[in-house]
Parts: C-alpha cells; sequence; structure tokens
C-alpha cells in the first residue's frame, strides 16, 4: 500500500481559499468558551502541544499537510484576518488554553512577553535575590525589560516593596500588557527615573546603615 509523505506547511496568506474553506466548513468555534470542534469527526480539540498552546489543527490538500495554530485560526474566523507570521496573539489571562474571543489581542512579541508570569524561586515578578555578605542579609533587586535591556529600579530589604516598585514601572511601561504583582496599586505608575528618586526619598532610612548604592 502506498505512503504518502504531506509535506508540512503553516496556514498564511499565500494559503490555497479550498484549504480556507475546508476550516470555515470543518471547524466550529464557540466564542462564549473557546473550544474548537471538528463538525465531520465531533472531536473537540483539547489536545496541548510542549508549550502548553493547544495543538495545530491540520488540513491535508494536494498532498501538503496545512497547520493553523488554533488561537490564530480562531482570530481568522472572528476577523477574517490572518495574520502576518510577526504579529503574535496573547492569551490576556495568561491561560494558553483560554482561548475565548475575548480573551485574545493581538501584539508584538515583545508586548507578549510582558504578559508573562513570574519565573524564579522568588514568588514576584521582576524581583531577583543575592546574599550581601558585608551585612549579612538577602538582597532583593526588582528591574524591568525596557527597550532591548534590563534596567534596575532599586535594591531592596523587602521582597513584597521590590515588587511594588516593579508593579509601578510595569504599569507605567507596559500599559495594558503589564502583568502586575497586586492587583492593587500601592505606587502610582512612574518612570524609572520618578521611582528611583522616590526610593531615595522615602525609603532612604531603612538603608543609612548599609553600603548598598542607590540607583
Amino acid at each position: 500500500m502506498k505512503k504518502y509523505i504531506y509535506k508540512k506547511v503553516r496556514v498564511d496568506s499565500s494559503t490555497p481559499k479550498e484549504v480556507l474553506e475546508k476550516y470555515k466548513t470543518n471547524i466550529y468555534y464557540d466564542p462564549v468558551n473557546g473550544e474548537l470542534k471538528n463538525l465531520v469527526t465531533g472531536t473537540i480539540y483539547k489536545a496541548k502541544g510542549t508549550k502548553g498552546y493547544l495543538c495545530n489543527i491540520s488540513i491535508r490538500f494536494n498532498n501538503i499537510e496545512y497547520n493553523f495554530v488554533p488561537h490564530r485560526l480562531i482570530w481568522w474566523l472572528i476577523n477574517d484576518e490572518i495574520l502576518d507570521p510577526n504579529i503574535q496573539i496573547d492569551h490576556i489571562n495568561g491561560i494558553k488554553t483560554d482561548n475565548r474571543i475575548l480573551n485574545l489581542r493581538k501584539c508584538s512579541n515583545g508586548e507578549n512577553q510582558r504578559n508573562t508570569p513570574k519565573r524564579g524561586s522568588i514568588p514576584f515578578k521582576g524581583v531577583g535575590s543575592y546574599f550581601e555578605h558585608s551585612i549579612n542579609c538577602i538582597i532583593y533587586v526588582t528591574s524591568i525589560t525596557i527597550g532591548d535591556g534590563r534596567k534596575v529600579i532599586g535594591k531592596f530589604k523587602s521582597p513584597e516593596l521590590a515588587a511594588k516598585f516593579y508593579d509601578s514601572a510595569a504599569r507605567y511601561y507596559y500599559k495594558e500588557f503589564s502583568k502586575p504583582n497586586f492587583e492593587e496599586i500601592f505606587i502610582n505608575p512612574q518612570s524609572l527615573e520618578d521611582l528611583r528618586n522616590l526610593k531615595k526619598e522615602k525609603y532612604k532610612k531603612q538603608w543609612q546603615e548599609t553600603i548598598i548604592k542607590f540607583y
């Protein structure tokens, strides 16, 4: 029995209309719960890939296997817009399988990276730590990526305070793509320079007996 070998490609603006029509005919999208269903097989797509998103949905045509990323497929079904490969789709609440249309928005790669959860052992985003032997104390450093570089906001003895300074900077620079540590606004959104000045003026007392430099 002859085994067909299909060339695999991503759906883009050059995809044949016949293929796109098959997606429209065969795939049903429920915008309320975000589910995609194959009307031919009855399958509801739930399988996840290695990065936590739903697996691509494929259709074969003329010995080519066309793969559509589920959230990009949804964007096309709802908005009739096949996005350029350089444009990404952000899951607003950070849940990669929540494909309700109200949870999806277009973004750049940089904006997408901003709306990510914290990494590492410290339970706050934008906060790192190290042990300062000269004062026998753990120091918490908060920083934020602006442009192409990582900028230090300041050094703190409290991880919670460091996180509040990060939240202020994130809201100022990242706007709706910020993912702050706290829902409550403890420090109004401010620029890096203003936050550094605020730290010097308001929190200087806690450092009077240390050798920590102010940024």
